[in-house]
């Protein structure tokens, strides 16, 4: 079952695609709004349409279509998947993504590599920051959201697709773990490997910068000791090539060694400029996907001890504000991002001059003994949520029921979008 809204423009009505033929479902529900989707919309909807397939009203293949959601309050674009897209019709992304933000009037959040800081390309990134400020002066709210710390690629060597783009890799992408292994023991292959890497194309993923690929998780007791290290230190250490260590390391283990690679958004100075660049906001982590092999959250404490404490890019109090009250104005979240009366009253107590993050370790505290990466706060004194004291400064404070509540409701975006004049 899909969802439509079908009728004249302003006038739409919900329906739904059946088998590819079209019905009408305004009898059950007015409207696709953020009521619906918000409560338990899609199941009562699936419920009334089973009830009474056998009545439902056709609707013509000749009606128009309208836009599947009414008055959605934003849009969010997440991922690398449009680039190609953008190369194929010669636009830029927010040259595609401006006038689908003109004619919802809603504020549009891109999260793309695009936007990361490519020490190949220092201005590509630049130039998308610079055409959504461009963007906000007219009046259409398009920002980018920029991470502060490097982008994570996690791979193994049997689905190494950071090296995907290097010619040796052509004739090998679809093999099986067992064929890879007999190409990744011949000699003739790791010496066209290393010939590639020393001729690397601007725009490729990984140039031969061992000094970016970490150990991430192995499975061997005997290379338990490489673990969090650099793939160029090792290398050094021992006297070997740094393909070596990773080709040998992995056939030890049957392709299942982890490794972590941080290939964008590195290079300090060139991502701070993105950092405070008006039209970026601060935010994208792993969010807990990929739990076993990297742990990107605690960015906020990253923020505050590198590029607030030990950088100075962003003295304190601007450095708290792109961290709360900026993002929570500009997604309409309400009430928080600053201490008011009547808010809510979400708080973090830490030291400056100690907050932080710790290094990533790997505990086994998933059902069944399952492993995941974790990194610890340091610092911080207590995190309140809603008054409540969910963190005592060493570990979580067990509440019978828990003091957060489901984010359901949000107001107009507040940006820079809102005062075109003044920008």
């Amino acid at each position: 079952m899909k969802l439509i809204r079908f009728g004249e423009a302003g006038a739409e009505r919900p329906g739904v695609i059946i088998n590819e033929n079209r019905y009408d479902v305004s009898e059950y529900i007015k409207e696709y709004d953020e009521e619906f989707f918000g409560g338990d919309g899609i199941e009562g909807l699936k419920e009334w349409v089973s009830r009474n397939h056998d009545r439902l009203k056709p609707v013509s293949d000749d009606v128009r279509l309208g836009p599947p959601m009414a008055r959605p309050s934003k849009l969010i674009c997440i991922g690398l998947n449009y680039v190609d897209h953008a190369k194929e019709t010669g636009a830029t992304p927010p040259q595609e993504l401006e006038p689908l933000v003109a004619r919802h009037g809603r504020p549009m959040f891109q999260g793309t590599g695009m936007a990361m800081y490519n020490e190949q390309e220092p201005q590509r990134a630049l130039r998308i920051f610079e055409a959504s400020a461009a963007a906000q002066r007219r009046g259409n709210g398009l920002y980018v959201q920029i991470p502060c710390q490097p982008l994570s690629f996690d791979f193994t060597m049997a689905n190494a697709y950071p090296f995907y783009s290097h010619a040796a890799f052509d004739p090998i992408k679809a093999y099986s773990p067992a064929q890879l292994a007999a190409v990744f023991r011949d000699p003739s292959w790791r010496a066209q490997f290393r010939d590639n890497l020393s001729h690397p194309r601007p725009g490729m993923i990984f140039q031969g910068n061992w000094d970016r690929v970490m150990v991430a998780v192995t499975h061997q007791p005997a290379h338990a000791r490489y673990v969090n290290r650099q793939v160029a230190e090792i290398a050094a250490s021992e006297g070997r090539d740094p393909l070596d260590v990773v080709l040998d390391m992995s056939l030890d283990e049957d392709l299942q060694t982890a490794f972590l690679g941080r290939f964008l958004n590195v290079g300090d100075d060139g991502v701070a400029k993105l950092l405070k660049h008006e039209a970026g906001v601060v935010a994208l982590s792993d969010a807990g996907a990929h739990l076993i092999y990297m742990c990107d959250a605690g960015f906020g404490l990253h923020f505050l001890a590198h590029w607030v404490r030990a950088r100075g890019d962003f003295d304190l109090v601007e450095g708290v504000r792109r961290l709360t009250s900026h993002p929570a104005d500009l997604y309409g979240i309400a009430d928080r991002g600053r201490i008011a009366v009547g808010a809510h009253a979400d708080l973090m107590l830490f030291d400056p001059q100690a907050v932080g993050v710790t290094p990533a370790e790997r505990v086994a505290d998933l059902p069944g003994g399952g492993r995941r990466t974790i990194r610890r706060p340091t610092g911080v004194h207590g995190v309140f949520c809603n008054g409540i004291r969910t963190f005592d400064g060493r570990d979580y404070v067990r509440h019978a029921k828990g003091p957060g509540a489901v984010l359901d409701r949000f107001t107009t975006s507040r940006g820079r979008h809102l005062a075109p004049a003044a920008s």
